[in-house]
């Protein structure tokens, strides 16, 4: 209980107190003063103390944190034996967010009970404690004043039930591997000890130690004890402290970790305002520690899942997957026999959905679809088996559509009438870079495309010159063609593409689409030259812009030299992947097969890159 700590005299506003007491004494001390006096003073002084008691102003605002008075018992206490802490603080406190803040090492079968009274921090610790090991309460930011809400940062409180408290640390960084940023402030990522060496262990038990990370990506994991562990970093997405590979990313120490004399370094930390031990830290402090980097990553595991199944429009079933498929995905109707084939299916590049769209009219009418949705998955032993999933697509149109559907004997012919709308990538009265294609997209996969009916003229002193072209469909996408021409600099551009151009799979047909757009001079664009010198190949280099958007990327397979060319001004910086298994693309790691992601650097040299210039960087890759 408080009283315990010892009796103390508070006052919650000191120059109020004292303020009052001078205005009464001078009234007792001075009465006849007073009453020879014009009533009209004795008012102005009454009302002046009445307004210094009710809003004191003026002074410096508070900005320094709670601090630690005394605790019971006292901060690193050995031989602990109870099961109640108290602890007091030289102002009135407050807990926020203490279910995500306060991290308790080694992690507590049953969470501790912690209240606030006051001034004071009490702690029902509730378990049964570990013999002969140091405890560690880190408090994060949880910990606030009452009135200026000013956060004592990371307050640990730690006691040890053995003779003595250890002094092993272990300290880095843990990030997201595909773009090495720290967690977000909403996300749980947690270091973790284990003294068992099984590579399981993280998925059924506890860890011995536990740390957390801060909004910069570091961590520091305090009073470990002499030994080998296995660490890992887990982003933990349900708080059970353990590794879920369906759910959590996770990243791992290549080998067991051994922390002691002889491979700790002195390492100095720098800190602001860290309390332990009663005391405040502010300039930093040494710690005998191993340090160690780990980039965190989510498993692409061979278990696929049926993610989402929607009906957009009658015409439409779209399903997407946990994964890439291994194979090609079958769907079976279950509610209805189509005389023949039924369906036209567009599969993403990377096959993680597909969207399949119904060519039966009377199948599209219907306004429930049952279908048997069959892919082939592993088991989790990771043995290949076929998954055979049941779906229901139920389309329920508007009342607006249905009112339409009643005045039409076909329920589509509102859709014939509109045609087929096309959709460009380039904006009306917009200029286009020098290489680029003018890409249409339309809402239904396309059928034909005539190129006599499309116009593209250059416009030269009002007067409008054919100028030759070519179009193409997009083999990646069945809904999307392009058109592209040796386009000259400083020139404006009209196109037209004529009614009936482009047919659609349901037979709708295109209405006239008119774009004008332009080219700018060649030199009002910059060159980035790219040299790279790297131990890790093949690459995949990227250019980014200001957002961090890739807006260009380069695969090398040995050092050399390339040139992103016709770059717009602005800011670009470049990120590399070490695309170990030749495939084009960043892929993660594996735990239990005990591979890494692939590797991810940057330059941290931004560009900024301005018209008629050209860049050279040199980009020596290194660890």
């Amino acid at each position: 209980m408080p009283g315990s700590l010892g009796k103390t005299t508070e006052s919650v506003c000191p120059e109020k107190k004292n303020k009052t007491k001078i205005i009464y004494s001078k009234r007792n001390n001075t009465k006849r003063i007073i009453c020879c006096h014009n009533l009209a003073i004795l008012f102005i002084i009454l009302l002046y103390g009445c307004a210094q008691v009710g809003a004191p102003t003026g002074g410096p605002r508070d900005t320094t944190p709670p601090l630690v008075v005394k605790s019971e018992p006292g901060n690193r206490t050995i031989n602990f034996s109870g099961n109640e802490i108290t602890i007091l603080f030289d102002e009135y406190i407050v807990l926020k967010n203490l279910n995500r803040e306060l991290l308790v090492s080694p992690p507590l079968e049953i969470r501790p009970d912690v209240r606030v009274r006051s001034k004071y921090i009490l702690i029902s610790l509730n378990n049964d404690l570990l013999p002969n090991t140091t405890y560690t309460m880190n408090f994060g930011d949880a910990i606030t004043d009452n009135n200026e809400g000013n956060i004592l940062k990371r307050f640990e409180f730690v006691f040890s039930t053995g003779s003595y408290i250890d002094s092993l640390a272990l300290t880095g960084t843990a990030l997201s591997a595909t773009d090495h940023k720290p967690p977000l402030e909403s996300e749980d990522v947690y270091i973790m000890l284990y003294e068992d060496p099984g590579d399981s262990v993280p998925l059924l038990e506890l860890p011995r130690y536990l740390g957390g990370i801060n909004e910069s990506g570091h961590f520091l994991v305090n009073n470990i004890r002499p030994g080998t562990f296995r660490v890992i970093a887990l982003k933990d997405t349900d708080g059970d402290l353990r590794y879920d590979p369906l759910t959590d990313a996770i990243a791992f120490a290549d080998t067991l970790v051994v922390i002691g004399p002889e491979t700790v370094e002195e390492i100095h930390i720098i800190s602001d305002t860290v309390q332990t031990a009663d005391t405040v830290r502010d300039e930093g402090f040494l710690l005998q520690a191993v340090k160690l980097d780990m980039y965190y990553f989510y498993e692409e595991t061979g278990r696929i899942f049926l993610n989402t199944r929607s009906r957009e429009s009658p015409r439409e079933v779209f399903l997407t997957f946990t994964r890439s498929a291994y194979d090609s995905v079958t769907i079976r109707p279950l509610n209805f026999e189509p005389d023949s084939t039924w369906f036209i299916a567009q599969y993403t590049s990377d096959m993680d959905s597909i969207r399949y769209w119904i060519t039966d009219t009377s199948i599209a009418a219907m306004e429930r679809i049952d279908l048997e949705v069959s892919f082939m998955t592993t088991d989790p032993e990771e043995q290949f088996i076929m998954q055979h999933d049941t779906v229901q697509l139920l389309y329920r149109p508007t009342e607006r559509a249905r009112s339409a559907a009643r005045r039409q004997e076909d329920a589509l012919e509102p859709q014939r009438e509109t045609g087929l709308r096309l959709t460009s990538g380039t904006a009306n009265n917009r200029s286009i870079e020098p290489k680029a294609m003018i890409r249409y997209i339309a809402g239904t996969p396309l059928a034909e495309l005539d190129p006599g009916r499309v116009e593209l003229k250059r416009i030269v002193d009002s007067l409008e010159y054919d100028h030759a072209f070519t179009v193409v469909r997009d083999t990646n996408d069945i809904r999307c063609f392009m058109i592209s021409a040796l386009w000259e600099e400083e020139s404006q551009y009209h196109l037209v593409i004529l009614p009936g151009a482009v047919s659609d799979i349901f037979g709708l047909e295109n209405d006239s689409v008119r774009l004008n757009f332009s080219t700018l001079p060649e030199d009002y664009y910059a060159n980035i030259r790219v040299t790279v010198e790297s131990a890790y190949f093949p690459l995949i280099i990227q250019l980014m812009d200001a957002k961090e958007q890739i807006v260009r990327q380069h695969f090398m397979e040995r050092p050399g030299t390339f040139t992103f060319e016709y770059m717009i001004p602005g800011t670009y910086s470049l990120k590399a992947i070490h695309d170990r298994n030749n495939n084009k693309k960043w892929d993660t790691g594996n735990y239990f097969r005990k591979i890494q992601p692939e590797s991810v650097f940057y330059n941290k040299t931004r560009t900024e890159a301005r018209s008629n210039w050209d860049y050279e960087i040199l980009w020596q890759i290194t660890d």
